[in-house]
């Protein structure tokens, strides 16, 4: 009865670390999504009752049609154990248009003795924005630098030149 008990708190810790995770959760076999958290639901802009409900077609044109073709030949290669598993990004689509960039871990398991596939999810649509905004930013001083009719050049810390415009080589 003691192992009982400890066997029941333990799944029970594990079930609340899940659920309340920030990072989305997701086990999906037989084609369809088995368990997930609430967090892979927001990130999907959906109820939990939907993500269980989603058929195949629905979640493949969550993925934006760019990145579709190479998420899923990604997912099918983790599934049948061709490719260790990595962390990925692709672009959702949402139901208002709006485009969300997700780094996810497709993870090959075993689950009551079958294979499924654990997919762990994260919101980086902030991230990707603001890497955006500094290689526009980038490009904007490089171009400013070029057009310059004054010499520019950058120096490391020991002195070298790791940068000159055009006026300058």
């Amino acid at each position: 009865e003691k192992l009982v008990d400890t066997i029941r708190e333990s799944e029970e810790a594990y079930q609340y670390l899940v659920e309340n995770s920030s990072q989305g959760l997701l086990l999906y076999q037989d084609n369809r999504v088995i368990k997930a958290n609430q967090a892979f639901a927001d990130l999907n802009d959906m109820t939990l009752p939907e993500l269980y409900n989603i058929t195949n077609e629905r979640l493949r044109l969550l993925i934006h049609p760019d990145d579709r073709e190479k998420t899923f030949a990604y997912i099918s290669e983790v599934g049948a154990g061709q490719v260790a598993s990595s962390r990925q990004e692709f672009r959702l689509l949402l139901g208002n248009g709006q485009i969300r960039w997700v780094e996810f871990t497709p993870i090959r398991i075993n689950f009551m003795g079958r294979p499924a596939l654990q997919i762990t999810a994260i919101d980086r649509t902030g991230r990707k924005h603001a890497e955006l905004a500094l290689a526009r930013s980038e490009e904007r001083y490089r171009a400013l630098a070029e057009a310059s009719q004054d010499m520019i050049y950058i120096l490391d810390a020991d002195g070298r030149v790791k940068y000159t415009n055009q006026y300058s080589a």
